[in-house]
């Protein structure tokens, strides 16, 4: 169901047909979760990217608040989303937060996705 397919950034990569293609999951001190072929065929970079960006969230706030103040916030958005069409899930402050880390962590590479991926609302 999950198959570990490496690490990003020491973070572990988790790759299952239970995400869909340019979505993804961070459970910190578990790992990162993306759809098949998504890390080990190199198709996804910004969603690994932004991800990650919720490893930094973690890092700043421990295991607790992160999942009280990020991950609570986060599954709701997500799943408002599914509800709403005109509800964009990437500009709910905490993704939003998550890109900006994710973005200065990676020195703001020039190829930054930020239709998908804003790094300011």
């Amino acid at each position: 169901m999950f198959k570990h397919v490496g690490t990003f950034e020491g973070v572990s990569i988790y790759e299952t047909k239970l995400i869909k293609t340019h979505h993804g999951l961070c459970l910190p001190n578990i790992g990162i979760f993306v759809s098949e072929g998504a890390f080990s065929a190199g198709r996804e970079l910004p969603v690994l990217k932004h991800e990650f960006g919720h490893v930094l969230q973690y890092q700043k706030l421990g295991l607790v608040k992160f999942y009280l103040k990020i991950g609570v916030s986060s599954l709701l958005s997500a799943i408002r989303s599914r509800f709403f069409k005109h509800y964009h899930h990437q500009n709910h402050r905490v993704e939003v937060e998550a890109n900006r880390l994710a973005f200065d962590y990676f020195n703001k590479p020039p190829d930054w996705d930020f239709k998908n991926f804003p790094v300011e609302i």
